[in-house]
């Protein structure tokens, strides 16, 4: 196995094995890559939870306009039935003149 040798300014050089040598840096890479890919993880979040929040706004807006739209076809419902009994009461008279004209033309033929 080869040797590399490390010095820093305060320390006499040290022999480190190339695979430990290599070891370290591997392991610095890929912590360094996990630091990274977590940092894109966040900037992800940060956009999904923008995603969130917005798509939360739009839900709550077409809550409103629901809301809305069902009490005007409730409105609109109960006009219906209005105009429905009126129609019936309507259709009521009609018959009872009819069997009026009826009774006043037997009571004129005779």
């Amino acid at each position: 196995m080869s040797r590399s040798s490390i010095s820093s300014s305060r320390n006499p050089p040290i022999q480190i094995d190339d695979e430990l040598f290599e070891g370290y840096y591997k392991n610095l890479i890929r912590t360094l890559k996990q630091h990274v890919d977590s940092k894109e993880n966040s900037a992800e979040l940060i956009n999904l939870r923008k995603k969130v929040v917005e798509l939360e706004f739009l839900l709550s807006t077409e809550k409103s306009v629901v809301d809305k739209l069902e009490k005007k076809v409730k409105k609109e419902k109960d006009v219906v039935i209005m105009l429905n009994n009126k129609l019936e009461a309507s259709m009521q008279q009609n018959s009872m003149l009819k069997v009026l004209i009826v009774m006043i033309l037997l009571v004129v033929a005779l």
